[in-house]
């Protein structure tokens, strides 16, 4: 049996990969693991301007996300 990790942000894009491990797979025994992830917009703190607060955008995407 296979297990095989799906991981998704709910947009278009993810769940198209996921129908298309689903019917790859169809034909065997799996396990299918559904992961919720992100990027977030601002990867390095340090180069952002100074007095802009970064930490709401990332908490803006976690939200969204987890909605």
């Amino acid at each position: 049996m296979k297990n095989i990790l799906l991981p998704t942000d709910f947009s278009d894009n993810s769940w198209n990969a996921i129908q298309y491990a689903v019917q790859l797979f169809k034909d065997e025994k799996c396990n299918f693991f559904i992961m919720n992830t992100y990027t977030p917009m601002i990867y390095d703190v340090e180069y952002m301007t100074p007095g802009v607060d970064g930490f709401n955008l990332i908490d803006v995407v976690k939200n969204t996300s987890e909605e």
